[in-house]
């Protein structure tokens, strides 16, 4: 699972980098929702812990 998040986060930094070319430089706002929506969805993905990062009891 985590080799098939980073290979989409890559993916994602990807796409990102193109979009910003063709925005002139800097991301348009739709394109930086475009992208939070995906990298929420990659993160949302899966139920592990990652190591070193807080996690609230609920």
């Amino acid at each position: 699972m985590r080799g098939q998040k980073r290979d989409q986060a890559l993916a994602l930094r990807e796409e990102a980098l193109k979009l910003q070319a063709q925005d002139g430089g800097t991301l348009s706002e739709d394109h930086k929702r475009y992208i939070q929506r995906k990298s929420a969805a990659i993160l949302s993905s899966t139920n592990t812990r990652v190591p070193g990062v807080f996690q609230s009891v609920r």
